[in-house]
């Protein structure tokens, strides 16, 4: 069998702009964190978000959603007197539905800032 030649590729040249690029993080992107409740509660979850481009910060606070630092947080949490779970946007007969609602919301709140979200 003959040997084939394949054309070697010069080596692409890396300066220093494309070292600082590549250590800068995507600052669209933004990451939705979903854990165990603070109590760690079965039937409790948190979800947390960085506040990033141009957030709202006080438009958060009105859906219901807690400011801390430049993160938002919410807890998704059966309510007694309600007998469903609540998310900042609506009530729901189960923790999956209300957990899948409030991601939902804030990957469609975020696209609609401009960013890029990210389930983590």
């Amino acid at each position: 069998m003959a040997s084939m030649d394949f054309p070697n590729p010069a080596p692409k040249k890396i300066t220093a702009t494309d070292i600082a690029t590549a250590s800068q993080p995507n600052n669209k992107a933004v990451r939705i964190y979903t854990r165990l409740g603070g109590d760690s509660d079965e039937n409790t979850r948190r979800v947390s978000f960085r506040i990033a481009g141009d957030i709202d910060a006080m438009a958060l606070l009105d859906m219901g959603f807690a400011i801390d630092g430049n993160q938002a947080l919410f807890e998704v949490a059966f309510d007694r007197e309600e007998q469903a779970f609540e998310s900042p946007w609506g009530w729901h007969p189960t923790l999956t539905r209300a957990l899948a609602d409030t991601q939902k919301g804030v990957v469609k709140l975020l696209r609609e800032a401009g960013l890029e979200p990210q389930l983590a």
